[in-house]
């Protein structure tokens, strides 16, 4: 394997590592089940059932995302595709609520 995707293997298994410690074991979770997807690095990590891909972690991370808003975030984006509706992005609904668009 070349050294820059080693690097950025690393780097995105450490990142959603992060996310599970700030979001999940910080949270009085004790070991949560997490995973890459498929084992496909930097694709899609599931934790205790719930589905992250990167770019969702990062936005968390970088914008100090709660875990409440993690998971509420996470449910109304599921009810939204559900009903065909579309909803503000995530960093969008960290900084100023739920709203449709």
């Amino acid at each position: 394997m070349i050294k820059e995707l080693k690097t950025y293997y690393e780097a995105t298994d450490a990142l959603a590592k992060a996310f599970v410690k700030k979001h999940f074991e910080e949270n009085d979770f004790i070991e949560p089940l997490q995973w890459w997807v498929g084992d496909d690095i930097g694709g899609v990590y599931c934790v205790n059932d719930y589905y992250f891909d990167v770019d969702f972690m990062t936005t968390a991370l970088k914008n100090k995302a709660t875990l409440g808003q993690v998971i509420d975030y996470y449910d109304l984006s599921l009810e939204a595709y559900e009903n065909s509706k579309t909803i503000a992005n995530f960093k969008n609904y960290i900084k100023y609520g739920f709203t449709y668009v």
